[in-house]
């Protein structure tokens, strides 16, 4: 059972998730939405829902590069996602 006191942010990230926001970038050339780390890098994501395509979404996610794929944004290490979940915050 997990203790009420642990935060969702600790929980995630025992959990291996990574905190993201979902940013348009649409304006840019051939660009759509990305995903925004904290770091300030962009993620490419090629498996990116339509239900979350939302500008300044707060998810958490986990992902694994894809070395195969290629794309004319170029504004991101593009990936494919193997989870999402909705953040609180």
């Amino acid at each position: 059972m997990e203790d009420a006191s642990i935060s969702e942010s600790e929980v995630m990230l025992r959990a291996k998730y990574i905190s993201a926001t979902i940013v348009d970038k649409s304006g840019l050339d051939g660009c759509g939405f990305l995903v925004a780390l904290a770091d300030g890098s962009n993620l490419e994501v090629f498996n990116l829902p339509d239900s979350v395509k939302k500008d300044q979404l707060k998810v958490w996610i986990k992902y694994i590069p894809d070395a195969g794929a290629s794309s004319i944004c170029m504004a991101g290490k593009i990936v494919k996602l193997t989870d999402l979940k909705l953040r609180s915050k």
